[in-house]
């Protein structure tokens, strides 16, 4: 099962125009590799992904969630989105609701899978069980990974770090500002845990259906 965000106007990149139950063909002709273009229809195997992603993928304000039948040439961004050749839009949706606690714990737990310094780790685990959410445990996370990076030992980690760091980045941001760039923040730290979970040394794949479901439950 597939779905597809688009704006309120059902519309996608460039205003491209869809209608329920039409189907719609990129010809073969401007069909190329790269998933984050043109050539590519963009859809997520699941709702809560669709809405966590989109703000560093399509970043469509206010928009509408649908189920849609897909067919032809496939192309996967390591789960995170997937692209097809053919689609069709099935029956609108209502779009999840999910919580600020419910994203950041989705992210935290795709980053553990990636990232186990013992420090962080006992911080996520504190912050997931709800024995220690405040603001203070989680600078105490970020200033141990700006010292982490700042002594040179972000290259061993790589992307795992990142999606630690912005995971942090997100619930202080969100405790200082209460800011809508949290969502960024945390749809960054699951796109670096991807990234990193297909590291030559690590070579896991992140189930990311499975830690939304449990996500979820926070």
């Amino acid at each position: 099962m597939y779905y597809k965000l688009t704006d309120q106007m059902m519309r996608t990149y460039e205003h491209f125009q869809w209608k329920v139950g039409k189907w719609e063909r990129i010809p073969d002709e401007d069909r190329g590799y790269d998933l984050c273009t043109e050539s590519w229809f963009h859809c997520y195997n699941n709702p809560f992904l669709a809405v966590i992603l989109n703000p560093v993928h399509a970043e469509i304000v206010n928009p509408r969630l649908f189920k849609v039948n897909v067919a032809g040439r496939k192309v996967s961004d390591s789960g995170l989105k997937f692209g097809f050749s053919m689609m069709r839009l099935v029956e609108e949706l209502p779009l999840p609701e999910i919580t600020i606690t419910q994203k950041i714990a989705f992210g935290i737990l795709c980053t553990k899978h990636v990232y186990k310094r013992k420090e962080w780790n006992e911080w996520a685990d504190s912050w997931l069980s709800g024995k220690d959410r405040s603001l203070t445990a989680a600078l105490n996370a970020h200033h141990i990974l700006k010292a982490i990076q700042e002594n040179g030992f972000s290259l061993k980690f790589g992307s795992s770090i990142h999606a630690a760091n912005k995971i942090t980045n997100a619930i202080t941001d969100y405790d200082f500002t209460r800011s809508v760039v949290v969502h960024d923040f945390i749809a960054l730290a699951v796109h670096h845990a991807v990234i990193a979970s297909k590291s030559f040394w690590l070579q896991k794949d992140i189930n990311l259906i499975k830690l939304a479901k449990k996500a979820m439950e926070y």
